[in-house]
């Protein structure tokens, strides 16, 4: 039901607005962040995920950003494994292992499911 109230509320809203809508809810999460109040962050982590929720469905981007969240997570934990950790973690050469291969097919996912999209609004 959530999904479907975003979309709704997307569609009426439109593209244009809701970026800069979404704009404006970013520098409401920074504001947070430079306060350090736990409670202000969290409220305003919820109002940017909404608003990216949106400018998924809107732009009909859902898929591709999955793509580009699977490609990012993986090479930040190549990244990990190749310089000096932050905080040590004991699992970071088994978390790259676990995702090494994955770039290796991103741009061919990509390509899919762009055409995909494309297709399936063709229709």
């Amino acid at each position: 039901m959530r999904m479907h109230d975003l979309t709704n509320i997307a569609n009426h809203y439109g593209l244009k607005h809701q970026l800069v809508k979404c704009k404006e809810e970013l520098g409401e999460l920074i504001e947070a962040i430079d306060s350090t109040n736990d409670e202000a962050i969290i409220e305003e982590i919820a109002d940017v995920e909404i608003m990216t929720e949106q400018l998924k469905q809107l732009m009909c981007a859902d898929r591709v950003v999955e793509l580009y969240k699977d490609y990012k997570i993986a090479r930040q934990l190549r990244r990990i494994t190749e310089g000096p950790s932050l905080q040590d973690p004991e699992n970071c050469k088994e978390l790259y292992e676990a995702g090494k291969d994955f770039s290796a097919g991103f741009v061919q996912g990509i390509l899919s499911t762009v055409k995909e999209q494309s297709h399936e609004h063709d229709n």
